[in-house]
């Protein structure tokens, strides 16, 4: 038998090679499928449309927060297109170059990553984010920032 023919289709071995070709071929089309949808989710993401943001005209989301909650509501007549809610979680942009090199960087209290530093964060509308630099020695360095806006700045000494 040469190397590139299959044995014939009554053997055992016949009905292996068959099904070993048939398993590479779904698992290659499983790949691809997989990996299509982590593009389509990337270019969704980088575009700033999630399914959470969409909403169908006419239609109330069925997550409505109670009126007694201390969140801030646009008044009647008023335009949505206000300052954001109080306390909404968001996510922005962290750019860190202040400083010594590898120092860590804790963002309320949660360890992000080393400096220099470029990335994402999360935190809630208008409420203070407290970030640490941890140099590996020396006292650290603490920066208290509101969060608003997409981005963060630090590229000096703290105030």
């Amino acid at each position: 038998m040469s190397a590139g023919s299959m044995p014939p289709p009554g053997t055992l071995t016949g009905t292996l090679a068959r099904a070993a070709v048939i398993s590479r071929f779904v698992a290659a089309l499983l790949v691809a499928v997989v990996s299509l949808r982590f593009a389509a989710a990337s270019f969704q993401h980088a575009l700033g449309s999630t399914a959470a943001s969409q909403t169908v005209p006419g239609v109330a989301p069925s997550h409505a927060a109670p009126s007694s909650s201390g969140l801030v509501r646009p008044r009647a007549g008023s335009s949505t297109e206000g300052p954001p809610v109080a306390g909404r979680p968001r996510s922005i942009q962290l750019g860190i170059s202040e400083g010594p090199g590898r120092s860590d960087i804790y963002v309320n209290g949660r360890l992000l990553g080393q400096t220099p530093f470029v990335g994402d964060t999360s935190c809630k509308t208008g409420l203070p984010l407290r970030i640490e630099l941890v140099p590996t020695s020396g006292p650290p360095l603490v920066y208290e920032r509101a969060c608003r806006g997409t981005m963060i700045e630090i590229s000096g000494p703290p105030p």
